[in-house]
């Protein structure tokens, strides 16, 4: 995995999440959204973004990506990995040096 480019695509997907506000993020908790994404070498990474909330006790909302590449391996794929937290009120608690 060319970690940079991975590196470049988390930071140009992840990135626009941030412009959200809480309430469409928290409608997107328990979905699965993965993308496929063609990095300039070429090579098919998917982009993965989850969103949750940190706890049971904490309605702050924790937005997570990872990009892994297509034909990497399967067994604990080598991946690149920035999150964020996000409060009610939309504000950034938490914010990943990734990101």
């Amino acid at each position: 995995m060319n970690k940079q480019e991975a590196k470049n695509i988390l930071q140009g997907h992840l990135r626009p999440y941030k412009k959200w506000d809480y309430k469409n993020l928290k409608e997107l908790i328990g979905g699965e959204h993965v993308t496929k994404i063609i990095g300039q070498s070429g090579t098919e990474y998917f982009f993965e973004i989850y969103v949750n909330l940190v706890n049971e006790c904490d309605v702050t909302l924790e937005v997570e990506g990872m990009v892994t590449e297509v034909e990497g391996r399967r067994y604990c794929p080598p991946t690149v990995h920035g999150s964020f937290c996000i409060a009610p009120d939309s504000s950034i608690g938490y914010e990943s040096t990734a990101v």
